[in-house]
């Protein structure tokens, strides 16, 4: 059997896998993964660990091929104002996305 346990630490969070019957063989296995929440790119982090601990329960998030694929993304929160170049930038990136919409739409 399996056992997956997350540990609260001082700056993030503690993963570890436990198996009792690795491979079928009756052995002992166990893994620990630290997830800093302190340092570098919190918020990939963040999207890591719940990437992974869906992967570590089995559960089956899709793929990019596709229609229904569940995604976990990032963005501004409800109540977020954000400065004048954020929005140019978000606007950039939108303009890209439907760009290639069109172009999808066309090819079909």
């Amino acid at each position: 059997m399996q056992l997956i346990t997350l540990e609260i630490a001082d700056n993030g969070v503690i993963k570890t896998i436990s198996d009792d019957n690795i491979n079928g063989a009756g052995e002992k296995f166990e893994t620990k993964t630290i997830y800093d929440l302190e340092k570098g790119d919190i918020v990939q982090t963040k999207m890591e660990l719940l990437y992974e601990l869906a992967e570590d329960i089995g559960m089956h998030l899709g793929n990019s091929k596709q229609p229904d694929q569940i995604q976990i993304m990032s963005g501004w929160g409800e109540n977020y104002e954000p400065t004048k170049e954020e929005v140019v930038k978000r606007i950039e990136e939108i303009e890209a996305d439907l760009i290639f919409y069109k172009k999808l739409h066309d090819t079909l």
